[in-house]
């Protein structure tokens, strides 16, 4: 895992590597703003990534704490495709630092699961 990635558009936080597959991720973390806050972060991450987005065979992710601000941000992305068309993954960090990476075509089963209380 690399840090600190230049691209022409910016700088890219990670990278990760896997039997030649490259992965270049872009990561937020949770501040003290609340759930208006943690919506404009998510919302400036994303479009951050999306900016860097340059190699169509590199894929692409966004990692955030996985809490229930960050959830409750993500379920306004319900029913969008954008995900699935542009091709971005999450990856949602737990607090012990375990995390998971839901590939596009699987957020909206991710939104759903995490939707249940």
């Amino acid at each position: 895992m690399k840090q600190q990635i230049p691209t022409p558009s910016g700088v890219l936080d990670m990278s990760a590597e896997k039997e030649g597959a490259i992965m270049l991720i872009e990561a937020t973390g949770e501040d003290k703003g609340g759930d208006a806050s943690a919506e404009m972060t998510f919302q400036i991450e994303l479009g951050q990534l999306m900016s860097r987005m340059i190699r169509r065979e590199t894929q692409y992710a966004l990692a955030f704490p996985l809490t229930a601000t960050f959830i409750k941000v993500l379920q306004k992305y319900r029913g969008t495709f954008a995900f699935t068309n542009l091709g971005i993954c999450l990856i949602p960090v737990s607090r012990d630092g375990t995390c998971q990476i839901i590939s596009p075509m699987h957020i909206a089963k991710f939104l759903d699961m995490t939707s249940k209380p």
